[in-house]
């Protein structure tokens, strides 16, 4: 990777912006990839390394914001290795230089590693639900212009995320002829993310199949991280003598994608073989019509036939589009809870 490519990736990932301050994408995966390089350095045998977030913590916000912390566990054998993992430090509290020195170690080991460098675990970034109001119980005049201010930078930096994926050529089955559109103020009604929103409804519907019936190899893999784990805590508290049946009778109102993140996260030196350098995160609105008939293991009815009832979720779905992998949900935000988040430009 040459410096100049560097420089210009890490200088456009940490500039700071009008609305807010920007953290490098590099700094989520920093510890991970740090600490296989003092690991390979140290001539440490490193063992199996975590492909998916696994651990973190969920907490979601009063107007939108949602946020779960995730970490990859490096499993390696020996003491010197568990004492390399143990060390954690934050990227953003690091010089440029230190910064532009640990992008280089990790390009370096692109030709070596037996795992994609880039694809280290993220956060989830800071994806809003949209609203001119506080949700908050006795919101005061500045939550109201609090949640104001987060609705219209939520809208600049979906214009952003738009840009930057079109520019990529990065819609899901659309050409976008030109990156310069009245499209990009649109996210959530454009075109351009219509067939986006068609397999994130499939998809939602098939893990809530899967949950209803405890197919655990779709839920693995369609869900990570936070919602990952919220559905095994699920399978692990139900009854097992009963059995459930999930039913999609529709949609109340069309899904939409209310908040969108794209970042360069691919630092590679050459292009990526299939896809491109983006990382995207979108919190998509569903708003369905579903019921839920549960039975004995003998087939005698508990709770039967009964009215749809309409259901509204925000689902955070992502996908690194140099992967040939599907796009799955890692995490749910709640309207009307308030967390700390990942702020990017």
């Amino acid at each position: 990777m040459s410096s100049r490519h560097l420089q210009n990736v890490l200088r456009n990932s940490i500039q700071a912006t009008n609305y807010g301050r920007s953290i490098s994408l590099a700094g989520s995966s920093l510890g991970f990839q740090r600490r296989f390089v003092s690991a390979h350095a140290a001539n440490a045998a490193p063992g199996a390394l975590a492909k998916s977030d696994k651990k973190h913590h969920n907490t979601t916000s009063s107007v939108g914001l949602g946020h779960s912390k995730t970490s990859s566990e490096v499993l390696t054998k020996g003491k010197k290795a568990n004492e390399l993992t143990g060390r954690k430090e934050r990227f953003e509290d690091i010089s440029y230089e230190q910064r532009l020195a640990e992008l280089e170690k990790v390009a370096a080991l692109e030709a070596v590693a037996p795992f994609d460098v880039w694809a280290a675990p993220v956060d989830t970034y800071d994806l809003r639900i949209p609203s001119l109001t506080s949700k908050k119980k006795d919101a005061s005049i500045g939550d109201h212009w609090h949640t104001f201010w987060s609705t219209q930078s939520n809208a600049f930096q979906n214009l952003v995320s738009m840009y930057r994926m079109a520019s990529a050529d990065s819609f899901p089955d659309v050409h976008v002829k030109s990156a310069f559109s009245f499209q990009l103020f649109k996210t959530q009604s454009t075109p351009w993310l219509e067939p986006f929103r068609k397999n994130a409804l499939d998809t939602y519907q098939q893990v809530q199949t899967a949950l209803a019936s405890g197919d655990e190899k779709t839920l693995k893999k369609y869900a990570v991280a936070a919602y990952k784990e919220h559905l095994s805590k699920v399978l692990k508290a139900r009854d097992p003598s009963k059995v459930y049946f999930w039913k999609f009778h529709g949609e109340s109102s069309p899904t939409k994608v209310v908040s969108l993140r794209a970042v360069e996260a691919n630092m590679g030196s050459e292009e990526p073989k299939f896809g491109n350098r983006l990382l995207i995160q979108a919190l998509v609105k569903f708003d369905t019509l579903q019921s839920l008939q549960v039975y004995t293991r003998k087939g005698a009815v508990i709770k039967g036939e009964v009215a749809p009832k309409r259901v509204v979720e925000y689902l955070v779905f992502q996908k690194r589009m140099w992967q040939d992998a599907p796009w799955v949900i890692r995490d749910q935000v709640y309207e009307g809870l308030e967390g700390k988040f990942k702020t990017i430009s």
